[in-house]
């Protein structure tokens, strides 16, 4: 084997094995409490803010607000432990035709964009649409079944956006569940950790030579 080809192999494995997979922070169910539960009724999403809306039933609140149990039609994707409906008021009321876009950021400072994976699942109440720091990875479910969504390209070195654009068609209630959302990525290795790697392979190989 050519020293420099044993150098290249010695120093990728060591990076690799500093730097590992990590979970992708910022990543929620829409109704998160942050810690695995959920809010109450009428509560500010702690991460989904309301991009925009052209409801007239909007509450102002630049969050998203956790619609009110009693209000969830009993054919709607029922709220789970970790997740619940959301809108942008406590009621889900809609004038027809609205349209709401809801938006979760999220941070790769640190990790490697390009190793980026996020998957997860969503549900709306007609129509939604799933847009990753602007470009289109998906559609959510029906009221009924959230669908499945995943992207593993189009990330950035640090913020990031995932928009759900919520379009009701019928009018009186609307809504967005996120039931589950993940993510994970290779860390970024600090450049001295790099450094004492290459230097590490460097003599591994000197020594392999000898």
């Amino acid at each position: 084997m050519k020293r420099s080809t044993l150098i290249v192999g010695l120093t990728s494995i060591a990076l690799a094995t500093v730097a590992g997979a990590a979970n992708i922070p910022g990543l929620h169910p829409t109704g998160s409490n942050g810690s695995g539960g959920t809010l109450g009724d009428g509560s500010s999403d702690l991460f989904y803010s309301v991009l925009s809306s052209n409801n007239t039933f909007y509450n102002s609140n630049p969050m998203g607000t956790v619609i009110n149990q009693s209000s969830i039609p009993w054919v709607w994707f029922p709220n789970t432990t970790s997740a619940r409906w959301i809108y942008d008021n406590q009621w889900g009321a809609v004038q027809m035709g609205s349209t709401v876009t809801f938006r979760l950021t999220f941070n790769l400072t640190g990790l490697n964009p390009s190793t980026a994976v996020i998957f997860g699942s969503s549900a709306a109440d007609d129509t939604g649409q799933i847009f990753l720091n602007g470009n289109l990875i998906g559609a959510c479910g029906g009221y009924n079944a959230p669908a499945p969504f995943s992207a593993s390209t189009g990330f950035l070195p640090t913020i990031n956006t995932l928009d759900f654009v919520v379009q009701d068609l019928g009018g009186s209630i609307s809504g967005l569940i996120v039931p589950d959302i993940g993510g994970h990525a290779d860390k970024v290795p600090a450049p001295g950790a790099a450094a004492l790697l290459c230097l590490g392979g460097l003599a591994a190989a000197r020594r392999r030579r000898a």
